[in-house]
Order: structure tokens, then C-alpha cells, then sequence
């Protein structure tokens, strides 16, 4: 372990250094580096903050903020190189070093590491969730892309992974888009909650000093501050929150990587992935294999191990702060960049996606994935209940399977046969609406009921999906350029208060 600085923390209640093994074991400086920018910001609005209310003196703050200036521009190795217990040590240790301890020494004046971690927290995912929104916005464009393009396409639909009902590729794509449209919608929720300031509440109490909560907040981009001081600086549902709706992103990421792998398999050969994102074997030169859709399918086990783990944690903690809190910090942003990482890898493997329109025409043409059509055709037109049309048609199927008919060639015939079994009698409808019924395409065209595949449903659900992204487009853009306006009011006031050193 590197060298060990003694601390500016210890020196009063517990002079003696902490033992290095203990250091580095309860040390989160490892991880600290996602919070390190926004620890400069946060340290910097708060600076600014008491200088604006002449809580401490401003040569002191504006050299404070130079200082923080020095050491952002130096970036996190330089000062992470020697030992702390975490970022924040690391900042006020050097600030101190840098400008001297009497006017170094007012930089923690009314706030805690409480309050300080828990809004580094918050500034740091606040950026990953919009960053997560915008590659998850990229996967549902490009899904809405080869949507439109498989609109037509004939294809088998499953139920207990057995060819069901006939639909299109298009609006097998659309299934998985409006999955994931509403894990987009509980991320955008999720920053909502997260984008509140819990910066002035101290170590559980605030403070004696007469700070501004409001104008920090404002500094910091935040929309609102949070009301309870024990409970802004002791909970972490916010995190729990964004980890939850990253495990329901990642089961739904999930089960379309496990279609792909399925689809693609030698029994359904429906879709094959590009090969700059499969593999071959070590020993069996034919194989192709979906490896990419399969480590991501892992890797989404992975986000919801992490959930449970942050979940555990929380669970019998009491108020306030508990240091057990800092290991939740670590799955955040693991949890986090594998979300990313997973969207991306995903993304691409849809825009390549090579889809065998035969083979999936085939695969129903060979199916009595009609005969649900036929059962409401027989329904409908002889005036039967529902019910005894599925036992006349289930007793057809089981005769043609028997027999080796194909689905086309089922007949009046053979369907009268059992009729007069289950009714005790002929049908009145004729040879033409049974082969209709049969036919894949009329059974889409006939499903126009809304969420269905019949063409212009299928098309009134994609320009609906286009409608929908361009809204949350926007949203996230506005969430992005009010968190640059807050940076440049926190950058304009740290170097007027500078300059006038």
C-alpha cells in the first residue's frame, strides 16, 4: 500500500494512525474515483455558499475554490497517490496543504461527510441515468427501425416455446420495444427522485450556521431539496431505486437476448447474428455461435445479483448514516456500467441482425398455427359456440397430425367428421372460408383489434412508438442542458469570487 498521510480528521479524538490493514480494508478511495468530479462541484457551490453568507472569510473561500480549481485541473491519481479513507479526506487534505490550514481549514464549515457523500451520490448517478436513458433511447430506435422493416414479414409466434399463432417480425420487435419503453419511462422517473439536494443537512441535524440549502441546490443543478435531514443523509432508496430499474432493464434486455440465441438456434434457424459478434468453436469449425447474446444474457444476471445485494444491505440499517452504506456504492457503479456496456453491445446486435424471411414463412406454413382462426371462422359463420368449434378443430388437428395432412389441406370433409361427433351434425360453410382461415395472411389481416399485427395496426404502433421517442428525446435533452446551465452558474460565481483575490 502507498504511503499514508496522517489524517486532518484524526488528529483530535484519535491521534493515533490507523492501522493500514484496517485503512485499506474500510478505504473507499478505489471507487471514489466516479465521485471525484462531483465532489469538486459539490465542495465548490459549497464554498461559494459561505462566502455568499459570509459565514467564513472571503480571502479564505476564494482561495479555497483556486485551490479546488488546482486540483480538478490535476485530475484524481495525483491526488488519490497517497493513503485516505476516502475522496473527500483526499480534497480537504490537500486543499489545506495547498492554501495552509488557517484559511484551508474553513472548507468543511457547516456541512458533514454525510451530507457531502450523499449529494456526490446523487450528482454522479443523476449523469449515468441520463447517459443509461440515452443509449436505451438508441436501442429502442433502432428496434423501431427494423420494426418498420419487418413489418410484413410472415413469422411464427410461441407460447412455451412452441409455434402458437402466426404474426410478423415486426411486431415480434415491437413486443420487446414496448417492454423496454417502460423501463425507459421508470428510469426518467427514478431522476426525478434522485435530482434533490440533500447538501446542507450535516452529519443528521444541519447545522448552527446560517447556510442557504437553496442556493447550493441551484448551483448544483438540483430541482428541489430533500425535506428531512436524518432521512437525506441516511437512505439510500434512491439508489435501491435506479438499481431496480436497472434489473428490470436488464430482464427484459435478457429475454431478447434469449430470443435471438433461441431463434437462432439449428431447430428454429429464424435470425442469425453478424459475425462481428459471434464465435466459432476451438474444435468444431462449423459453429457459430451467439456468444455476444449469451454474455450480455449473463451480465443482466449480474445487475439483478447486485440489486439483491444492495437490497440486503439496506434492509435492518437504523438511522442516520451507517458506514455499511459505503458498500453499496460500488455495485451502483458497477451496476451502472454494466447496464451501459450491455445497451451498446445489444443495440448493435439488433442494427446487424440477419433475418431469414423464408425459413419464418416456412416454419408457419408448416404449423397449425392457423387453426385458431378457423376455430372462430367455424364460430362465427355456423353460428356454434366457441367452445365446441376448438373441440371440432382440436379433433381435426389431432386426425391431420396422425395422418400427415398439412395444415392447408385440412377439409370440409375431415372437419364434418367430427362435427358430427361433437354436434351431431354438418357445418353449413363452405371449402373457400376454410382455406382463407387457413391462410397465415388472413389471420393477420383479421387481428386489427389495437396491439395486434394486422397492417395498419402495425403501422399506427410505430409511428405512435416514433411520436413517443421523440417526447422522451426531448426530455432527457432538457435534463442534459439544465445540469450545463447549472455548471456554468457554479463555474461564472467560483471565478468572479477568484478574480477578486
Amino acid at each position: 500500500m502507498k504511503k499514508v498521510r496522517k489524517s486532518v480528521l484524526r488528529r483530535g479524538r484519535l491521534p493515533a494512525k490507523m492501522d493500514k490493514r484496517a485503512l485499506e480494508y474500510t478505504s473507499s478511495l478505489a471507487v471514489d474515483e466516479e465521485i471525484f468530479e462531483a465532489d469538486l462541484k459539490v465542495t465548490k457551490a459549497h464554498v461559494a455558499m459561505l462566502i455568499n453568507q459570509k459565514i467564513i472569510p472571503f480571502e479564505a473561500g476564494a482561495k479555497i475554490l483556486s485551490a479546488l480549481t488546482k486540483i480538478q485541473a490535476q485530475g484524481y491519481e495525483e491526488l488519490a497517490k497517497d493513503g485516505f479513507e476516502d475522496i473527500h479526506e483526499a480534497i480537504e487534505s490537500k486543499v489545506i496543504e495547498v492554501v495552509g490550514e488557517h484559511q484551508g481549514g474553513w472548507i468543511h464549515t457547516g456541512r458533514s461527510r454525510n451530507d457531502e457523500v450523499a449529494t456526490c451520490l446523487r450528482i454522479r448517478l443523476r449523469e449515468y441515468l441520463i447517459e443509461v436513458s440515452e443509449n436505451l433511447i438508441n436501442l429502442l430506435q433502432t428496434i423501431l427501425e427494423r420494426a418498420k422493416g419487418e413489418k410484413d414479414t410472415l413469422a411464427p409466434a410461441f407460447t412455451h416455446t412452441q409455434i402458437a399463432q402466426p404474426t410478423t417480425f415486426g411486431h415480434i420487435l415491437l413486443a420487446h420495444f414496448n417492454a423496454l419503453t417502460r423501463d425507459l419511462s421508470r428510469l426518467l422517473e427514478v431522476y426525478n427522485r434522485v435530482n434533490c439536494s440533500p447538501l446542507g443537512c450535516g452529519a443528521l441535524t444541519t447545522t448552527g450556521y446560517n447556510i442557504d440549502r437553496r442556493l447550493t441546490a441551484d448551483l448544483l443543478g438540483f430541482k428541489d431539496i430533500l425535506d428531512n435531514s436524518i432521512d437525506a443523509v441516511g437512505s439510500r432508496d434512491f439508489i435501491l431505486e435506479a438499481m431496480a430499474a436497472y434489473a428490470i432493464l436488464a430482464v427484459d434486455i435478457s429475454r431478447l437476448c434469449e430470443e435471438i440465441i433461441l431463434f437462432s438456434s439449428d431447430g428454429y434457424r429464424m435470425v442469425e447474428l453478424a459475425d462481428e459478434y459471434s464465435s466459432t468453436s476451438s474444435i468444431m469449425p462449423q459453429k457459430k455461435n451467439p456468444d455476444s447474446a449469451e454474455v450480455a444474457r449473463a451480465r443482466c444476471a449480474h445487475t439483478v445479483g447486485m440489486l439483491t445485494a444492495s437490497l440486503t444491505i439496506c434492509k435492518a440499517l437504523p438511522f442516520s448514516y451507517n458506514r455499511d452504506l459505503q458498500e453499496l456504492n460500488k455495485l451502483l457503479w458497477q451496476s451502472s456500467k454494466t447496464t451501459l456496456d450491455t445497451l451498446k453491445i445489444v443495440e448493435r446486435m439488433i442494427a446487424t441482425l440477419k433475418v431469414d424471411r423464408a425459413r419464418m414463412k416456412e416454419l408457419v406454413e408448416q404449423s397449425y398455427s392457423t387453426t385458431t382462426e378457423l376455430a372462430d371462422t367455424i364460430a362465427r359463420e355456423c353460428g356454434i359456440p366457441f367452445r365446441a368449434a376448438h373441440t371440432i378443430v382440436g379433433m381435426v388437428v389431432r386426425k391431420a397430425l396422425e395422418k400427415g395432412v398439412e395444415p392447408s389441406k385440412i377439409s370440409l370433409e375431415m372437419i364434418n367428421t367430427f362435427s358430427k361427433k361433437v354436434l351431431g351434425r354438418v357445418l353449413n360453410i363452405s371449402e373457400e372460408a376454410i382455406r382463407n382461415s387457413l391462410n397465415p395472411s388472413t389471420f393477420i389481416s383479421r387481428r386489427r383489434v389495437e396491439g395486434g399485427p394486422a397492417p395498419q395496426t402495425l403501422d399506427k404502433a410505430l409511428s405512435d412508438g416514433w411520436l413517443w421517442l421523440k417526447e422522451k428525446l426531448t426530455s432527457i435533452r432538457e435534463m442534459r442542458a439544465e445540469l450545463e446551465r447549472a455548471d456554468k452558474r457554479l463555474v461564472r460565481i467560483v471565478g468572479k469570487y477568484i478574480s477578486q483575490l
